[in-house]
């Protein structure tokens, strides 16, 4: 009510403890006088008193109350709330103080509050008497809340944890958190310092503020291409990285020295992260195919796909032409991708190329055959014209093909066998 109200309350200011204060003052000297400070006809009127009008000296109304009394309730009544006592515990300490020295301005006694005269019979008189026990157990509730509320509490050292586990434990002892993220070689999340220190004293409710490491701050990934391994590595570890190798084939790179990293040089990361180095293992080597035998043309597109570039040569050979007679390296060997693979065909030279005999006599194509110093083959098949007796139906190789001397050339050759002769009833044959 506006009784109690601080003059900056009145003037619609901001509450401090310095206004509890004042509101202990007016309930103490109501209780010393058995009346307010200011009173009046309407609340505005009596917010006007607390701002303009200063209070009475208790003992003005009731000249029981001591110098010191007065002087503790005239200070906790000031209007300026600089004047006033900067906490109801100092408040409490000049009471506790004025007790020992009433007389003393300043200091006090504890005195029953005040009851006026009664102007009836004992009702009224136990009135006053019970209105001021009242008001006495009231400021010593107030008291109690003002001096014991808010205690002191010890703040746990929280430096070194993580920021999620200290912000709990803080939380559980009634302070509030504030948290400052930085920068910092420590884990991120890791609590690397407190204000208030830990161990330290403060009211429940206050904030502690925790500076919590972001983990330390990005570095340039250095260029370590062309280097050796080992080099590298330990390039990347004294600027605080983890490494892990890769090895790959490649044809620029010597072997055992960096082709690349990964992330690239330049790249920033965060200390304790991995840097990927693409080493290399020099030129791929690769497993020569055997082609020995094969056409030439096979054998070349059989190499180029194994990673090849292939050399052809020619050579007299009794073997097929196109035939390839030989490989350079040999077949098995292992050589890096893009070298050269020689192979060697045979050009047909000193083989035999076959007449095509089909539709000849088997008299001519044996004597023709017989003079390459080819070996003959013949088998007869039945034939029903007689035109195709004795004639070469079809031959193995075919016309065209190149054999060696002393291969064998098979000649299917047709026969034709005359039908019986008819018999007539006499049982001479029919002409």
């Amino acid at each position: 009510t506006a009784q109690y109200l601080s003059p900056e309350q009145a003037q619609g200011q901001d509450v401090t403890a310095a206004s509890d204060v004042y509101s202990i003052g007016v309930i103490l000297f109501e209780m010393l006088t058995g009346r307010v400070p200011f009173d009046g006809d309407s609340p505005v009127a009596i917010a006007m008193k607390q701002v303009s009008e200063s209070p009475p000296p208790p003992s003005s109304i009731n000249p029981a109350v001591p110098p010191a009394l007065d002087s503790v309730v005239l200070r906790a009544l000031a209007k300026d709330p600089a004047n006033r006592y900067a906490s109801a515990a100092e408040m409490h300490s000049a009471l506790d103080a004025a007790e020992a020295n009433p007389q003393l301005s300043g200091h006090t006694e504890r005195y029953e509050a005040f009851v006026p005269p009664p102007e009836g019979g004992d009702n009224r008189k136990w009135w006053w008497i019970a209105g001021a026990v009242a008001l006495l157990a009231l400021v010593g509730v107030l008291l109690w809340l003002f001096v014991f509320k808010g205690e002191d509490v010890r703040i746990p050292g929280v430096t070194g944890d993580d920021v999620t586990a200290a912000t709990l434990r803080l939380q559980r002892e009634g302070f509030k958190v504030e948290v400052d993220r930085i920068p910092n070689a420590q884990q991120p999340g890791t609590v690397i310092e407190q204000d208030p220190p830990g161990g330290t004293r403060a009211k429940e409710g206050a904030t502690v503020t925790l500076s919590v490491s972001l983990g330390p701050p990005p570095v340039e990934i250095p260029d370590v291409a062309g280097q050796k391994r080992g080099q590298a590595e330990k390039r990347l570890k004294k600027k605080g990285f983890e490494t892990r190798v890769e090895l790959t084939f490649d044809d620029n790179v010597p072997s055992g020295r960096v082709i690349e990293t990964s992330p690239v040089a330049g790249t920033l990361l965060v200390p304790g992260e991995t840097v990927v180095l693409l080493v290399s293992e020099g030129t791929e080597s690769v497993t020569i195919p055997s082609v020995v035998g094969l056409d030439r043309f096979e054998a070349k597109s059989l190499l180029e796909d194994a990673g090849f570039v292939v050399d052809q040569d020619s050579q007299n050979s009794d073997r097929p032409e196109d035939e390839v007679i030989r490989q350079l390296p040999a077949a098995n060997e292992t050589r890096s991708a893009g070298a050269t693979v020689t192979i060697v065909y045979s050009n047909g030279a000193g083989t035999i190329v076959l007449d095509d005999y089909v539709g000849q006599k088997q008299s001519y194509a044996e004597r023709k055959l017989a003079k390459q110093d080819l070996d003959v083959v013949v088998r007869m098949q039945g034939v029903e014209n007689e035109s195709d007796d004795g004639i070469v139906l079809s031959q193995s190789p075919a016309g065209g093909s190149r054999v060696s001397p002393g291969s064998r050339v098979s000649l299917v050759v047709g026969e034709f066998t005359p039908p019986p002769p008819r018999v007539t009833g006499r049982g001479v044959p029919s002409r």
